[in-house]
């Protein structure tokens, strides 16, 4: 069976926004701010199935694939839906400055994402199913941000909590995608420092932790519903790097730069089970740059060193009994050159 699909969304969209920052006294300031937003969505569409070996028997007509007349054009559906948006956003934090070093924040946010509608590849959708909800985020988050050191160290630091109402997720089920609407919450943190070491080193660390719970997914095992983690989500990521300056000659620069990243198991959809799921990996890139005060520049680089073979996405085709996989780059070797004029 061959599947045609035409669908066309048009969005309109208007908003009122405003924001402000006050000092309460020379060490405290509070920010607020507030935003509406009114949208109108319309989608129209037409989705036929026509028999592979008699494709003949469906013609275009207005843009619109329609079925001739015959007994082998099936699941003819003709759609137009009408969407209308309108909800608020803001945002209220405090800061307090105890010296020009050394910032502490709390926030409160609340942010929108508009609704629309998932364009199904085959005619088997109802229309409940097409259009899906907007999303709200109540969103929690303290923290700081210091230099330390006459300013040779940097340190960044937060924790937050997210409380969503019509979360928006990604389905992939057989050989179609929607978009489902459900309650989630998350928590988590993240660490940020780096600093110059002297000598012309410099050096940084990133670790992020993010635990997220997308709720009351049917799947195989709890067709009732159950807890599962988004898509692409893990729940810790790291970054770090070292590098080194130094001159070779007068008016000739070089940097060494080494870059590592980690990223923890992740699911590629919203129903976890194990053959869209992705292992953990580590990768190491390096790079130098020779630069001259002339004007020119120089630069190679070597990313995936270890030639990592790392996953980066999956379908689950088992409705064909085989899966999809998609990975990362291997290792790959770069040259660049420039000139500033």
């Amino acid at each position: 069976v061959t599947v045609r699909n035409d669908y066309r969304v048009k969005t309109k969209s208007k908003a009122i926004y405003g924001q402000f920052e006050y000092d309460l006294t020379d060490k405290f300031t509070v920010i607020a701010g507030g935003r509406y937003t009114w949208d109108n969505l319309k989608l129209d569409g037409l989705t036929v199935s026509c028999s592979q070996t008699l494709a003949d028997g469906c013609a275009v007509l207005g843009g619109f694939p329609v079925a001739a007349l015959n007994q082998y054009a099936v699941g003819l559906g003709p759609v137009t839906i009408n969407n209308k948006f309108g909800d608020w956003s803001g945002k209220f934090q405090l800061n307090y400055k105890p010296t020009d070093d050394v910032l502490l924040y709390a926030s409160v946010n609340r942010g929108i994402k508009s609704g629309g509608f998932s364009a199904p590849l085959t005619s088997l959708f109802q229309m409940s199913d097409f259009a899906y909800k907007p999303e709200n985020l109540l969103a929690f988050e303290v923290g700081e941000k210091a230099e330390f050191f006459d300013r040779r160290v940097t340190l960044n630091t937060s924790i937050y909590y997210y409380d969503y109402k019509d979360f928006q997720t990604f389905l992939f089920e057989n050989t179609t995608t929607r978009v489902l609407n459900r309650t989630a919450d998350a928590y988590g943190g993240e660490v940020e420092l780096s600093a110059r070491l002297g000598a012309g080193i410099t050096g940084n660390l990133g670790i992020a932790y993010n635990h997220f719970d997308v709720h009351d997914i049917a799947t195989p095992t709890a067709p009732g519903g159950e807890d599962q983690r988004p898509i692409n989500a893990p729940k810790l990521q790291m970054v770090w790097g070292l590098g080194k300056s130094f001159e070779v000659s007068d008016g000739l620069t070089v940097d060494l730069n080494y870059y590592g990243r980690y990223v923890g198991n992740a699911y590629y959809n919203i129903v976890n089970v194990p053959i869209v799921k992705a292992p953990s990996y580590t990768i190491h890139d390096l790079n130098l740059r020779l630069e001259s005060r002339k004007g020119w520049w120089v630069a190679a680089s070597l990313n995936n060193v270890f030639d990592k073979q790392y996953q980066v996405g999956a379908f689950d085709v088992s409705f064909f009994g085989w899966s999809l996989r998609q990975y990362g780059e291997p290792r790959t070797f770069s040259i660049a050159a420039g000139v500033k004029f």
